[in-house]
């Protein structure tokens, strides 16, 4: 943010969401400085010639270190509105 940098430590792929005609799902795994971690959900759908990405952030993951979920219903809503 600003000119602060970030480093992506790790990404790994995730199921990708069903309803679109092709769909992508990552874990980013933010290095955010001061020995602490961040982890950043990222979904892109792609249905017909639209091409949709939302992403996530689990504020607590920082914290815990928990994996956490993007809720199967905000996924359904935004590929529903893809048509």
């Amino acid at each position: 943010m600003g000119s602060d940098k970030q480093r992506v430590a790790e990404v790994t792929t995730t199921a990708a969401p069903k309803g679109g005609d092709e769909g992508l799902a990552v874990t980013l795994d933010v290095d955010i400085g001061k020995d602490a971690n961040a982890l950043m959900k990222v979904v892109v759908v792609r249905k017909g010639a639209t091409i949709a990405s939302f992403g996530a952030a689990g504020l607590s993951s920082t914290a815990t270190g928990a994996d956490f979920e993007v809720p199967a219903a905000v996924i359904d809503t935004q590929i529903a509105k893809l048509g």
